[in-house]
C-alpha cells in the first residue's frame, strides 16, 4: 500500500552555509508543488521570515518560531504547527523545515518517530545539509565545553545529503580536503558541490533518503528521549528592532569596524534595514569576516520604517552592540551632528591645503574619520592628498578635536620626509652603476610586508627599463649613504 504521508524534508546547515538562499530557491523553482515552510530563528528577532517572503510573495504557508533552538525549547512549536498543517492535508505535497544553524537535527528528525500524531500524518524524507566549503573545518574543530555538543558535526553526521556550498571562494585542494573530511564523519551521504545553493529541487523533495536503520546503527539511543541536549552556553544571539531609518554610512562603519575587532568571534550577522533615501529595504550578510550587501527587497510604507537584525557569535557584548547600532538610526541630534562634522572636515580641508609642502601646493584633500583597532587611537583623522598616488596622513584625534595646529604638524613630518627623500634620492643617483647613470630616481617609505611589528621600509624605485628597485629595512630618516651604496 503507498505511503500517502506528507513528506518533510528537514534543511540544516551551520550559520552562514546558505540554509535561505536554498529555501528561496526551493520555493521559486517551477515544479509545481504546494510547499509549507517552517523557520526556527535562534534569537528573538525574525530576519529570515523577510528574506524568504520576499521571493514567495505570500506568508499563508510560512511559519517562523522565534525565541528557542528547534532541537530544544521549540520543539513543541514545532508539533502543533504540523498538527495544523495537517488538518488541509488535501492543499499539501511537501513541508520543508529550515532550522537554525546551531540545531542538532537529531531531535528534530527524533520528533518524526516519537509523537504519534505526526507519525501519522508525516514522514521524514530526508535531512539536507548545507555546508560552507570556507569555514566549515574551524567549526568542525572547534572545541566546545565539557557536556556541550559540536552542532557542525552533528549537522555532518546525520546528513541524507551533504550540499558543499560556496565552492567558488576556495580552491580545489581545499574542496579536496574538505570532501574528505565529511566523508570521514559520514560516509553514506552524497555530496553535491554547488554555488549560491543552486541544485536541482528535485534531488532534495521526496527523495525517501532517510534510513532509520542506518540511523540507529550510527546513533543506538536515537530514539531514546532521555539524553541530555546541551549548546555551548557563551554562544548567544542579539535581536536587535529599530523603528525608524538608518544612516547608511553610519552603519557601513558600524559593520566594518565589528568585523575588524570582533570577527573572529561572529558567527552570523544578518538584517533587513530601512536606509534613510531609499525607499526599498536593504539586506545585509555576514558569515566571519566574509561580508555582502544582497538585493534590496520591496518598498516599505513610509509609515512602518524599521530595521531588524540578528548578530550570532561567542562572548558577544549584548548592550554594547545594541547601543552602537541605535547610534545609526536617523534622528534630529544625529543630523546635526553630521552636519558638525561636515563643516569641521570642510575646514581641516582648508587647512590641509593652505599647509601643504611647497612640492603640492594646490592639490585636492579630503578628509574622513576612521576607526581603529588600536587602543591607544581607536579614531584616527585621515587626510589624504589626491596626488598620482595618494598620500595618506593621520592625526590621532577624532575628526571634531583636530585644531590646525595638528594638521601644521603632520605637513611638517611630511615636509621633512621630503627633504630626507631628496636627500636619499641624490645618495642613489651618485650610487648608480654606469649603465643607468642618469635615470630617474624615486624614493619611498612604507609599511614593510613582510615583518611584524611598526616597522617601515624605504624602497628606492631606478625608473630604467625594465623598472628596477632596492629596499632598505630602515625608515627614510635612518638611511645612510652606505646603505645606498
Amino acid at each position: 500500500m503507498p505511503d500517502t504521508r506528507v513528506p518533510v524534508t528537514v534543511l540544516t546547515g551551520y550559520l552562514g552555509s546558505g540554509k535561505t538562499t536554498l529555501l528561496n530557491h526551493i520555493l521559486t523553482a517551477n515544479h509545481g508543488k504546494r510547499i509549507a515552510v517552517i523557520e526556527n530563528e535562534f534569537g528573538d528577532v525574525g530576519v529570515d521570515d523577510a528574506l524568504v517572503q520576499q521571493r514567495y510573495e505570500t506568508s499563508e504557508d510560512i511559519f517562523e518560531m522565534n525565541n528557542g533552538c528547534i532541537c530544544c525549547t521549540v520543539r513543541g512549536d514545532l508539533i502543533r504547527i504540523l498538527s495544523k498543517l495537517f488538518k488541509r492535508r488535501d492543499r499539501l505535497d511537501a513541508v520543508v523545515i529550515e532550522t537554525t544553524g546551531l540545531a542538532d537535527p537529531g531531535p528534530v528528525a527524533q520528533t518524526f518517530f516519537m509523537d504519534e500524531s505526526i507519525k501519522e500524518h508525516a514522514r521524514l524524507d530526508a535531512i539536507v545539509t548545507l555546508v560552507d566549503a570556507k569555514h566549515i573545518e574551524q567549526h568542525l574543530d572547534e572545541e566546545k565545553p565539557e557536556g556541550a555538543e559540536n552542532e557542525a558535526v552533528e549537522q555532518v553526521a546525520f546528513a541524507d545529503r551533504l550540499l558543499l556550498n560556496k565552492v567558488d571562494l576556495v580552491s580545489e585542494a581545499d574542496l579536496g580536503r574538505v570532501e574528505a573530511r565529511l566523508r570521514a564523519i559520514n560516509r553514506f551521504a552524497p555530496i553535491q558541490r554547488c554555488e549560491q545553493a543552486a541544485v536541482d529541487v528535485g534531488s532534495l523533495l521526496e527523495t525517501r533518503g532517510f534510513d532509520l536503520e542506518r540511523t540507529l546503527e550510527m546513533d543506538p539511543e536515537f530514539l531514546s528521549t532521555d539524553g541530555e541536549h546541551a549548546h555551548d552556553a557563551s554562544v548567544s544571539s542579539v535581536g536587535i528592532n529599530e523603528e525608524g531609518e538608518v544612516d547608511f554610512e553610519l552603519v557601513q562603519d558600524w559593520v566594518h569596524t565589528l568585523l575588524q575587532t570582533q570577527g573572529a568571534r561572529l558567527y552570523r550577522m544578518k538584517g533587513v534595514l530601512s536606509v534613510a533615501g531609499r525607499r526599498e529595504q536593504l539586506v545585509f550578510q555576514a558569515v566571519h569576516m566574509v561580508f555582502k550587501w544582497t538585493s534590496e527587497l520591496r518598498r516599505e510604507e513610509e509609515t512602518g520604517r524599521r530595521s531588524r537584525l540578528v548578530v550570532i557569535g561567542k562572548d558577544l557584548d549584548h548592550a554594547q552592540l545594541r547601543a552602537d547600532f541605535a547610534a545609526c538610526v536617523l534622528s534630529p541630534a544625529l543630523t546635526a551632528r553630521k552636519a558638525a562634522l561636515a563643516a569641521k572636515a570642510e575646514q581641516v580641508c582648508r587647512w590641509a591645503r593652505e599647509l601643504l609642502p611647497t612640492a603640492f601646493a594646490g592639490e585636492a584633500a579630503t578628509v574622513c574619520e576612521v576607526r581603529r583597532s588600536k587602543p591607544e587611537c581607536p579614531i584616527e583623522t585621515v587626510i589624504k592628498v589626491m596626488l598620482r598616488k595618494p598620500k595618506e596622513l593621520t592625526v590621532c584625534k577624532p575628526l571634531v578635536a583636530v585644531t590646525r595646529e595638528d594638521i601644521a604638524g603632520v605637513m611638517r613630518s611630511w615636509n621633512d620626509v621630503l627633504r630626507r627623500g631628496a636627500t636619499v634620492r641624490a645618495l642613489a643617483e651618485q650610487a648608480l652603476p654606469q649603465a643607468v647613470r642618469g635615470e630617474r630616481v624615486i624614493v619611498d617609505e612604507d609599511e614593510a610586508q613582510h615583518v611584524t611589528g611598526d616597522d617601515f621600509e624605504t624602497a628606492i624605485h631606478v625608473l630604467c627599463s625594465p623598472p628596477w628597485s632596492m629596499k632598505v629595512l630602515r625608515r627614510l630618516e635612518e638611511v645612510t649613504q652606505q646603505n645606498v651604496k
